[in-house]
């Protein structure tokens, strides 16, 4: 491992910080001031998403999670091949356990807007508090033709489009605040089964055959099976939702020998898994596809020429 375009911004690279795997001794904590760690070891380091992957215990190609957070990013194995991606994922490592292991890579699509929009409801007053919205989802079981483009920054993997503007179409006198908060949820799900859909071109696969759920979002249990429902794709959810600390520190623990190795490390995360499968049938489901394209198509090119 190795510093490549150090050159690109005329920098040394003997002045930076040697490149190690996730599992390393990277120092000791040096801190004073917190009583009872100094001198303990440092002993792994890894990026968010992919460090919610192994907390997951989602080693193998093809295996992927789903964080849902003020947005939504979404991860899947893809083994010890680093795939270039036809519809502009991110091809980035997932995890490397030591200087003799392999490098394991992933694809990670995100959209923008997941928790955000939820608090954008709330503060147009179309909800008081964020429970509200599995208490709606229960009443509603349909938009009624209502379709939320929440394209507040554009949109993100795959369309990329920075032009796009957040939109609510499809509105009549019927039309509820029920209506608005079920669109907005289906619009995750559109959003995802798109970088789904991309992931299976992009890795020559069949299907995702269920993605691993995580984050402060995923408690809500409605919102998932609108999700499931809408991706056609099975989702499960640990008990310990966040699978981000999770992972780091099974990876600190397996460095420390606290596990002897990353089966060993998969098994503390296969425990107490809830699941939603789809219940929506094909038509619908190519139905309510055909309005969010209608959907997005509309919100496009918001900008005047200058």
């Amino acid at each position: 491992m190795e510093h490549r375009n150090a050159a690109c911004v005329c920098l040394n690279s003997k002045v930076l910080p040697e490149i190690l795997p996730n599992c390393a001794e990277f120092g000791l904590i040096n801190n004073t001031h917190v009583s009872g760690f100094k001198g303990v070891r440092i002993t792994a380091s890894i990026g968010d998403q992919q460090s919610a992957c192994v907390g997951h215990g989602l080693l193998d190609q093809g295996t992927a999670k789903l964080t849902l957070g003020t947005g939504g990013f979404i991860l899947i194995n893809t083994g010890k091949d680093k795939v270039k991606s036809f519809d502009g994922l991110l091809s980035t490592p997932c995890y490397k356990t030591g200087n003799d292991s392999d490098t394991i890579y992933a694809l990670e699509g995100s959209i923008a807007i997941a928790g955000a929009g939820i608090t954008w409801l709330q503060d147009m007053g179309i909800i008081k508090h964020p429970a509200e919205v599995s208490d709606l989802l229960k009443e509603c079981k349909c938009s009624e033709g209502v379709v939320f483009v929440p394209a507040f920054s554009g949109l993100f993997a795959p369309r990329w489009r920075s032009d796009a503007r957040g939109s609510i179409l499809g509105m009549t006198q019927r039309t509820k605040r029920m209506h608005i908060v079920r669109a907005f949820c289906e619009s995750i799900g559109f959003q995802l089964r798109e970088i789904i859909l991309s992931f299976i071109k992009d890795m020559n696969i069949e299907k995702v055959p269920y993605i691993c759920v995580d984050g402060g979002v995923s408690k809500n249990s409605e919102l998932l099976q609108v999700i499931s429902d809408i991706t056609n794709t099975p989702l499960e959810s640990p008990e310990m939702v966040e699978a981000t600390c999770a992972g780091a520190a099974m990876l600190a623990g397996l460095q420390a020998k606290v596990w002897g190795s990353l089966e060993e490390v998969r098994q503390l995360t296969t425990k107490q898994r809830k699941r939603w499968d789809p219940q929506m049938s094909d038509p619908q489901r190519n139905n309510a596809v055909n309005y969010w394209n209608l959907g997005v198509n509309r919100s496009l090119s918001w900008q005047l020429s200058m």
